[in-house]
């Protein structure tokens, strides 16, 4: 997985956080915890918890923008990606009103 861009804001457009997340390592640090079973380790669960750590800023807020910087590379794509969550939204799409 492309390394990522993220920003996260409130509820009143406050910028909350920007970072960087690794959610492929997210990813891959649960699937190693899973092939644990009932015994993971203590290192494993060390290492989710500081993937974890780069991840909860970018998700601290009330909305979090997560994008790939290689495919999303200029604010007119950004733009043109928030256009269809939007219309999605005011389709009812995530239980919106």
């Amino acid at each position: 997985m492309a390394a990522r861009a993220a920003i996260s804001v409130n509820a009143v457009g406050q910028i909350r956080g920007a970072s960087v997340p690794d959610i492929a390592a997210v990813v891959a640090d649960t699937v190693v915890l899973v092939a644990d079973g009932a015994s993971p380790t203590q290192a494993h669960v060390t290492t989710l918890n500081g993937h974890v750590a780069t991840l909860s800023p970018a998700v601290a807020g009330d909305l979090a923008v997560i994008w790939d910087p290689a495919t999303i590379t200029t604010i007119n794509q950004l733009k043109a990606a928030f256009a269809v969550v939007l219309a999605a939204a005011q389709g009812g799409y995530g239980g919106l009103s």
